[in-house]
């Protein structure tokens, strides 16, 4: 329900189960909606009556149908959802009095009436045309006309949930701090080699033919020349990545990274390490009938994950032999193999020393951090901070269940 209109395209497999779920329905709530019932919640402006949410309800229930169904006990699964359209009722009006007491917005009833008359309806006829439009959706969820009103209600609400619940309940720099000396290991920039890379990369529709691979080498083998023979790195860099523009021709991109020194040790025997990978290509040309040194296509399951893993072999070997034996500003004199085609590599400085990349002198450290404790506190609506703000919001506002189904499910039954 929290993503919206989305929910709304569950149509095709929830009428399926509509007729199923209606059947447990009928224990809780009559699919109509009545002007009585029980009273359900109250809280601090408002009282919950069943005919309050049977719309809710019955909405409820068809997006939650194959749940339902398929539960062990489906009559208490049943009775779970039907507290949760009290439960989403309940926050919705909550949340719509606070944003009008903290003057962050006044939602009034005309405002939801007109979004929902010249938004909401029209894109319904138009999103089931075929079916009926807005009439069709109505029958589907078994609500009454008046039901548009609501879900424009919880839509214009809604719109300000997420920045509101992670501008109040969400990461702080104390938390960005806390992570930071907790993880900083995570964070150390190790004595590295900083190289830049040109990657003439062959095309995916080509990967399954050795004279690609050959035109790629070739054509990176001709970038290094003309770099060895005096031509600035950057401009023919910038060619590369011009001449992939053209569609029949190989494709190139280029990325700036760094090498450890420590992993580079154990590289530096060409030969020896060779060794190692021809025995490795001839056990399992024995084992699995494969010659990793010919490309595999990718969908050929495990022979593609062991060509996948020789070509890293490959390509460790000889960049890791390479680096360091360059000066600053010197590029390899031969394209070093890659999954994606063959790379020239440019070794552009050296850091000498470690250091941590802290959160307080490097942005990117900040927001990195600050991005992955959002997705955790946000959760896609469920997370820390979300439950934070609900449990608030009840408190603040007082809301009291007076009757849950999920407790009564039993004596009902």
């Amino acid at each position: 329900m929290r993503n919206g209109m989305n929910k709304i395209k569950k149509i095709v497999c929830l009428v399926l189960a509509a007729v199923t779920v209606f059947s447990v329905c009928a224990v809780f709530a009559s699919c109509e909606k009545r002007k009585s019932g029980k009273l359900l919640a109250t809280y601090s402006g408002g009282e919950i009556y069943e005919s309050d949410v049977a719309d809710w309800q019955n909405y409820f229930c068809i997006t939650n149908a194959s749940e339902i169904v398929n539960a062990e006990d489906s009559m208490a699964k049943k009775a779970e959802v039907l507290d949760t359209a009290t439960g989403y009722f309940a926050h919705v009006k909550m949340f719509r009095a606070l944003l009008a007491e903290k003057n962050i917005a006044t939602i009034t009833d005309k405002m939801i009436k007109e979004y929902a008359e010249n938004v909401l309806i029209p894109a319904l006829n138009e999103q089931y045309e075929s079916n009926g439009g807005y009439v069709a959706w109505r029958n589907m969820y078994s609500v009454s006309k008046n039901f548009i009103y609501d879900y424009a209600e919880q839509e214009l609400v809604n719109s300000y949930r997420e920045k509101y619940i992670m501008e109040n309940y969400g990461v702080t720099d104390d938390m960005i701090t806390e992570y930071w000396n907790t993880y900083a290991a995570k964070y150390v920039v190790l004595p590295s080699y900083l190289i830049d890379v040109i990657m003439v990369q062959v095309p995916a529709k080509d990967k399954t033919d050795p004279e690609a691979w050959e035109a790629a080498k070739a054509e990176a083998q001709g970038y290094i020349d003309r770099i060895k023979a005096g031509e600035d790195f950057s401009a023919v860099k910038a060619e590369a990545i011009e001449k992939s523009s053209d569609p029949t021709s190989t494709k190139a991109y280029s990325v700036e990274d760094s090498v450890p020194y420590r992993d580079c040790t154990g590289f530096e025997d060409i030969e020896e390490n060779m060794k190692s990978i021809n025995e490795l290509v001839e056990e399992y040309k024995k084992k699995y009938d494969v010659d990793l040194v010919e490309y595999a296509d990718k969908n050929s399951g495990r022979t593609y994950n062991l060509w996948f893993s020789y070509c890293n072999m490959l390509n460790e070997l000889y960049t890791k032999n390479a680096l360091p034996k360059l000066e600053i500003g010197e590029t390899v004199s031969e394209p070093i193999r890659h999954l994606e085609g063959y790379e020239i590599i440019k070794l552009t400085g050296k850091r000498d020393d470690a250091e941590f990349r802290n959160p307080k002198t490097d942005e990117s450290v900040y927001y990195e951090i600050h991005d992955l404790l959002y997705s955790e506190l946000w959760g896609d609506g469920t997370g820390a901070a979300v439950q934070a703000f609900e449990l608030q919001l009840e408190e603040d506002y007082k809301l009291v269940i007076n009757y849950a189904y999920a407790d009564n499910v039993s004596s009902e039954s």
